[in-house]
């Protein structure tokens, strides 16, 4: 095994080291929304002349921030993909999501908020009149134009064509 021989920088390469560390946190920084809590910290570091033990911390807290935004990314992924499975189940609701995923309902109708911007129940029902949308132009394509066409009040219960 070879020992590596310890070697220090010059005050001005430190100098330079620590400034592009600082710069590079600084723009992961940016990447942040203001109002994410986790982040508070993070500012006030970044606002202080820091070592380069400290700026290791503020780079490990940026990635537990990332960390958690990725966990939930994969999660409400999954959660889709099983509802893309699942959409035909009747039974499909909240409470079998969560009883499936192990997380409390209130979790998860959060995470679905954030993510598409409606609540599950309406995701579901998009979910399921995408579906029948399709199924009903591709059954019966020339009369289902020809709804479109006429602009029928009765037709507008269906999403746009995707």
């Amino acid at each position: 095994m070879k020992i590596m021989e310890k070697r220090s920088l010059s005050y001005q390469k430190m100098q330079g080291l620590l400034l592009s560390v600082h710069s590079t946190l600084f723009r992961v920084r940016c990447m942040i929304p203001d109002g994410a809590e986790q982040v508070q910290t993070v500012d006030i570091h970044l606002a202080e002349y820091l070592s380069l033990k400290q700026l290791e911390n503020t780079a490990l807290s940026l990635c537990t921030y990332f960390e958690g935004i990725t966990t939930q990314n994969q999660t409400i992924l999954s959660m889709k993909a099983y509802i893309m499975e699942n959409y035909r189940d009747s039974s499909l609701c909240l409470t079998k999501l969560s009883d499936q995923f192990n997380l409390s309902e209130s979790y998860i109708s959060y995470l679905f908020k954030e993510s598409t911007g409606c609540n599950f129940s309406v995701y579901l029902k998009q979910i399921r009149m995408r579906k029948a949308h399709k199924l009903v132009i591709g059954v019966f394509p020339a009369p289902f134009r020809a709804l479109q066409r006429s602009r029928l009040q009765q037709f507008q219960q269906f999403p746009p064509r995707l």
